[in-house]
C-alpha cells in the first residue's frame, strides 16, 4: 500500500512538472510570435500604412510584442488618424479625453471625435454627442447631442440608444416622449445594455408611458442585476426582503430539509424496523441536511444570486436534489426486493 502511495505521488509530481514545462514553453512561443508580429507591423507602419500604424499603436497600448508605452501608442495612432482612418480618429480622441499618452485635452478630443463621427463611426458619433451633452471641449448643446446620439443609435450602438432614450424621457434636446424613450431603451436592452434594462424596469414599475406592470418591471430589474448593475441589485434586494409567499415557501423548504435530514440520519439507530436495515438512509439524511444548509445560506446571503458563483450555487442544489432522488429510488427498489423475497 505504501509503495502505491509513493507511486501515485510520483505520478502527480511528474504530471505537474510536465504541465509547468509545457506552460512555460507555450508562453515563450507566444511571446516570440508577438515580437515577430510587432516587427512585421512596424515595417508596415513605417511605410505609411494606416492600418499598420493603428495596429502598432494597439500593440504599444496593450504591451503586446513591445513594452507598454501609451506615448508611443498615441504617436502611432495619431499618424493613422492623420491618414483619415475613422477608428484611429476615434481612439486618439479617446486618448486625449482620458489623458493616455497625451495631456488631457477635451477640445482636442472633441476635434478627433468629430472627424470620426463625420466618417460615420458610431462610437465617434456617440462620444461627440456626449461632449455636447456635458459641454466638454465645446458649449453645452442638448439639441446637437441628440442629433449625434441618433446617428449612432440608428447604426445599432447600444450606449447611444440608451442615451437617446434618456433624452426623450427627460425632454432634453428633444420633445419629451415616453413612447420614444421606451422604444430606444428596448432596443438597447435587447443588446444587453444594463442601464437600459434598469430604466425600462423603472418605467414599467412607475407606469411611465405604459401600463404599470410590476412583474415585467422586476424581470427587467433582474436582467440588469444579472449584468452587474448595482442599483438594480440593491432595488431587488429591497423588494425581495419584504415578506412574501415565495420567501415563506423557501423557509418551509429549509425546515423540511433539516427535519427530514435529521430523521433519516438517525433512522438506523432507531429500534424496530423503520429504516434500520437500509444502509442508504444515512446518505439520504446527509444529502437533505446539505441541501437545507445550502438553501439557508442562499436566504441569508441573498446577494449571492447576483455574484459570479450563482450558477455554481444552483448547480450544487440541483446535484443534491438529483442525488436524493437516486437514493430514494435505490431504497424503494431494495424494499421491493425484500418484499418479493419474503
Amino acid at each position: 500500500m505504501t509503495r502505491h502511495w509513493k507511486l501515485g505521488i510520483g505520478v502527480c509530481l511528474a504530471v505537474c512538472t510536465a504541465g509547468l514545462v509545457v506552460g512555460i514553453y507555450v508562453q515563450r512561443v507566444e511571446r516570440r510570435r508577438l515580437v515577430h508580429a510587432a516587427s512585421v507591423t512596424r515595417a508596415r507602419a513605417e511605410k505609411g500604412d494606416a492600418k499598420g500604424q493603428f495596429d502598432l499603436a494597439s500593440m504599444y497600448f496593450y504591451g503586446k510584442g513591445v513594452p507598454q508605452d501609451y506615448a508611443e501608442a498615441a504617436r502611432w495612432c495619431r499618424k493613422a488618424a492623420e491618414e483619415s482612418d475613422p477608428l484611429a480618429e476615434f481612439v486618439i480622441g479617446s486618448m486625449y479625453y482620458d489623458g493616455h499618452g497625451v495631456p488631457q485635452d477635451y477640445t482636442e478630443a472633441a476635434l478627433w471625435y468629430r472627424k470620426a463621427a463625420q466618417q460615420g463611426n458610431p462610437k465617434g458619433q456617440r462620444d461627440l454627442g456626449s461632449m455636447y451633452f456635458y459641454g466638454k471641449g465645446m458649449p453645452q448643446d442638448y439639441t446637437e447631442a441628440a442629433q449625434w446620439y441618433r446617428k449612432a443609435a440608428e447604426q445599432g450602438d447600444a450606449a447611444a440608444q440608451f442615451d437617446l432614450g434618456s433624452m426623450y424621457r427627460d425632454g432634453k434636446g428633444v420633445q419629451q416622449d415616453y413612447s420614444e424613450a421606451i422604444g430606444w431603451y428596448r432596443k438597447a436592452a435587447s443588446q444587453g445594455n444594463a442601464d437600459a434594462e434598469y430604466n425600462l424596469g423603472y418605467m414599467y414599475y412607475y407606469g411611465q408611458g405604459l401600463p404599470q406592470d410590476y412583474a415585467t418591471a422586476i424581470r427587467w430589474f433582474r436582467e440588469a442585476a444579472d449584468h452587474g448593475y448595482p442599483d438594480a441589485q440593491r432595488l431587488l434586494r429591497s423588494i425581495e426582503s419584504k415578506p412574501s409567499t415565495a420567501m415563506g415557501i423557501r423557509y418551509i423548504v429549509v425546515m423540511v430539509a433539516f427535519v427530514s435530514g435529521l430523521i433519516f440520519s438517525v433512522a438506523p439507530l432507531w429500534p424496530g424496523r423503520s429504516f434500520r436495515n437500509s444502509r442508504h438512509a444515512t446518505a439520504l439524511g446527509l444529502i437533505a441536511l446539505a441541501y437545507g444548509g445550502l438553501s439557508l445560506y442562499g436566504i441569508t446571503h441573498d446577494n449571492m444570486r447576483y455574484s459570479a458563483c450563482r450558477n455554481l450555487f444552483f448547480l450544487a442544489q440541483g446535484l443534491l436534489i438529483g442525488m436524493a432522488i437516486i437514493v430514494v429510488i435505490i431504497i424503494i427498489a431494495a424494499k421491493r426486493k425484500r418484499t418479493e423475497a419474503k
